[in-house]
């Protein structure tokens, strides 16, 4: 009778997801470890986890996915699960959920670049600009997000507001809605005082 040899699989890794907001969990799942072996998952070098495979090779682990660096929108995130024969890299991404513009206006006619992160991939970015007694002045499509964390990295160069504001406390809602909605989820809304 001919032997028949089973090939174990090799090692993978996997995520629920392709991109996460900083410090939000990450439930990560695998096989093809050795049974019953212990595992040591780093994140960018550091150990940020250790546990055991189970008898069949497998695991699953919860991780926090960490912060970004002060200035840093989003980037790619280095995961390596290992057991003492094995190593399997994963790479992630991870987002800030955050709006803003650059340079800080000095006057409502500064021409900035404005950003939004952790929108959503394939979504339309939308700032609806509030006047000091919450009513709605105007709304403005900033774009597409592009990539897995549906982010805009840098708008073109735009005036900060398209109309000539009166003094007060304004407040700027980035969100995903066409129309002003308080509610919209995500939002993100920034305080502008105009003098």
């Amino acid at each position: 009778m001919p032997v028949v040899l089973l090939q174990t699989p090799p090692p993978w890794v996997a995520a629920d997801r392709p991109c996460y907001v900083e410090q939000s969990p990450i439930a990560l799942h695998g096989g093809g470890f050795a049974p019953g072996a212990p595992l040591r998952i780093t994140r960018e070098g550091e150990v940020v986890a250790t546990l055991t495979a189970q008898p069949d090779g497998t695991f699953t682990a919860t991780l926090d996915s960490g912060a970004l660096p002060a200035g840093v929108g989003e980037r790619d995130t280095e995961l390596t699960v290992s057991d003492p024969e094995s190593t399997v890299v994963r790479h992630l991404r991870v987002t800030t959920f955050g709006a803003s513009f650059a340079p800080k206006a000095s006057s409502p006619s500064a021409y900035v670049r404005f950003s939004a992160f952790g929108f959503g991939p394939g979504r339309a970015v939308y700032v609806h600009y509030l006047r000091p007694d919450g009513s709605a002045a105007d709304t403005v499509r900033l774009g597409a997000t592009r990539g897995a964390c549906g982010s805009i990295k840098r708008t073109s160069k735009r005036r900060l507001f398209p109309f000539k504001p009166r003094p007060g406390l304004w407040r700027l809602q980035f969100d995903t809605s066409r129309h002003v909605d308080p509610d919209a989820a995500p939002r993100i809304v920034l305080p502008v005082r105009v003098r």
